[in-house]
């Protein structure tokens, strides 16, 4: 409400209706000039010339079709550059994945790993109270053998996997076989290497953490083992979809990748 005063005000893109009846009883001008413009920002500020104190209403006028379609083509630059930005990211990555694929792939589930691992950790201390978070900080040790292990173990795991399914039973081979290829390489990586991820993620992360072998590592494999099993292939059943797609669309040498990123579900 303006009480005779003028004022500054950010205008928006709403067009406000006037009855007849205002129309006749206040007169009003206004300048709208553009102060700030971005590609991901446009403000507009309008001086209101002859405000109506008696009625003490606002009065706003829509802004310039020019500048809206302006800010628009600008909006329009600066998501095609973002899409650029990644395109080159994934040229990128590409390449050096041609150049070694094996680093590539095992920095790669290293740094999943880990990302996975510290989502685990936000999740069980969202299960703790107020105090218990506040004096429970996050296991960088753990988040240490996380790395390792996708470093050292799952990542060269996959790539060797991956591979020699791919030669075993090709997916880019005979169309009319693509679809059951595709299923016989979710089965194996859900049966085969999953059953190894599980083992060495027990073993390698426990030793890392600075757990006993005989004491602590074994008596924990034993009985958390087959459950953890369970889980994975329930996780597995219920991503099924996506994992198909990864392994029927993508090539061999993006498949660890892909399935590292389905792996931060489980």
């Amino acid at each position: 409400n303006f009480s005779g005063e003028y004022g500054k005000f950010i205008l928006g893109s709403l067009p406000i209706a006037l009855s007849k009846k205002f129309k006749e009883d206040v007169k009003r001008k206004a300048v709208s000039t553009v102060t700030n413009f971005s590609s991901s920002q446009l403000v507009l500020s309008s001086t209101v010339t002859s405000p109506v104190a008696s009625r003490g209403k606002l009065v706003i006028h829509r802004p310039n079709i020019s500048t809206i379609q302006h800010f628009q083509q600008m909006t329009k630059i600066a998501v095609a550059n973002s899409k650029s930005r990644t395109s080159d990211l994934l040229k990128w990555y590409v390449s050096a994945l041609d150049k070694n694929p094996l680093l590539v792939k095992s920095i790669s589930s290293g740094v999943v790993s880990v990302c996975s691992d510290f989502a685990a950790q936000v999740f069980e201390r969202s299960k703790c109270s107020q105090h218990v978070r506040k004096n429970k900080d996050y296991d960088k040790r753990r988040l240490t053998a996380s790395f390792v292990e996708g470093l050292f173990i799952s990542g060269p795991l996959m790539h060797f996997g991956y591979n020699y399914f791919e030669n075993l039973i090709p997916i880019h081979g005979s169309r009319s076989n693509q679809n059951i290829a595709a299923i016989a390489h979710v089965l194996a990586d859900s049966i085969i290497l999953d059953s190894i991820f599980v083992a060495t993620k027990i073993f390698t992360t426990g030793v890392l953490e600075g757990h006993s072998v005989k004491e602590d590592i074994v008596p924990q494999f034993q009985n958390d083992y087959i459950d953890t099993m369970k889980t994975s292939w329930l996780t597995s059943t219920s991503l099924l979809p996506l994992e198909f797609a990864c392994f029927r669309l993508l090539p061999t040498s993006l498949r660890p990748l892909s399935m590292d990123m389905t792996s931060v579900v489980w």
